[in-house]
C-alpha cells in the first residue's frame, strides 16, 4: 500500500567527504538532473459537505473526496528506504550479470549478436535525511532523473510482456522476459527481477521475486509464487533460443 510521491531536485555538495567510491555505476550525486522520491500512503475516503454546508457524502450533492496523501514517520520511512535501496542494489546487479554472461557467450562463440540489444541500466540512487527542522523533515531517495517516455514492461505479477506495448517496447520486453530466464537459471532457481519499468535506457522502481525461504528479504512485491511456476509458464523467444537457455 506505499507509494512515492516525486519531486524536483538538486544536489548540492557540501562536504569534501562525498566521493566516488568505485563500482560499475557513478554516484547519483555526479548527475546534473535528479528527483527525490519520498513515500507516501493513502489514507481513508473523508466525507465532505457540499457547497451548501449540510450535506454530507452519501446524500445527495454530497461527495467522498480523498484525504492529502499522509507521509510515515521517520522510523517507518527508513525502514521503506532501507528495503527500497537494497531491492534496487540487487536489480542492478542480477540485470547487470545478463550482459556479462551474453558478453561471454558471444566472445567463446566468435559471433555477433543477429538482434539489437537493447542496452539498459538501473538509475543511480542515493538516501537524503534531513537534519534540521523547519517542516523539512524526512528520508528521501534521491534518483537520476529519468528522461523519455516511461514505460512498464513487465508488471510484477507477470513473467509475460506488457500487452499493451507497442513497437519498440514490445521488443524491449521481450528481450527483459529473456533477462529474467537468464536470472532464473544463474542464481539456481533462486531469484529474479519483476516490474520491469523505466525508459528505454533507465530502469528503476523493480522488484526481486524469490523462493519463500528468502521472501523476507525483500518488499511486499515480492510474489513468490512467479519461481514455482517459471518452467510452466515462462515463454521462450527468439533470445532463449540463440543464446541456448
Amino acid at each position: 500500500g506505499a507509494f512515492k510521491s516525486c519531486h524536483p531536485c538538486i544536489f548540492r555538495i557540501t562536504h569534501a567527504a562525498v566521493e566516488p567510491v568505485g563500482g560499475l555505476y557513478p554516484l547519483v550525486s555526479t548527475f546534473a538532473q535528479l528527483v527525490a522520491k519520498r513515500f507516501i500512503y493513502h489514507s481513508e475516503l473523508e466525507e465532505v459537505p457540499s457547497n451548501e454546508g449540510n450535506v454530507t457524502a452519501g446524500a445527495a450533492g454530497g461527495s467522498a473526496q480523498p484525504r492529502q496523501h499522509a507521509r510515515y514517520d521517520t522510523a517507518t520511512e527508513l525502514v521503506h528506504c532501507y528495503t527500497e535501496i537494497k531491492t534496487l542494489y540487487y536489480t542492478s546487479a542480477l540485470h547487470e550479470q545478463v550482459y556479462v554472461l551474453m558478453h561471454e557467450a558471444l566472445s567463446r562463440a566468435e559471433v555477433q549478436c543477429p538482434f539489437e540489444i537493447p542496452v539498459m541500466q538501473f538509475a543511480a540512487v542515493g538516501v537524503a535525511m534531513s537534519l534540521g527542522g523547519g517542516g523539512k523533515e524526512g528520508v528521501w531517495i534521491l534518483e537520476r532523473a529519468i528522461p523519455g517516455k516511461f514505460h512498464k514492461y513487465i508488471n510484477n505479477n507477470s513473467l509475460a510482456p506488457n500487452p499493451r506495448l507497442t513497437a519498440p517496447y514490445l521488443h524491449i520486453a521481450i528481450f527483459l522476459t529473456f533477462c529474467q530466464h537468464m536470472q532464473y537459471m544463474f542464481t539456481d532457481k533462486r531469484c529474479l527481477i519483476t516490474d520491469y519499468q523505466g525508459s528505454q535506457t533507465i530502469l528503476t522502481d523493480a522488484q526481486i521475486s524469490t523462493r519463500r525461504e528468502d521472501s523476507e528479504y525483500f518488499s511486499s512485491g515480492n510474489i513468490t509464487n512467479l519461481l514455482d511456476d517459471f518452467d510452466s509458464v515462462h515463454v521462450c523467444n527468439e533470445w532463449c533460443d540463440y543464446f541456448g537457455i
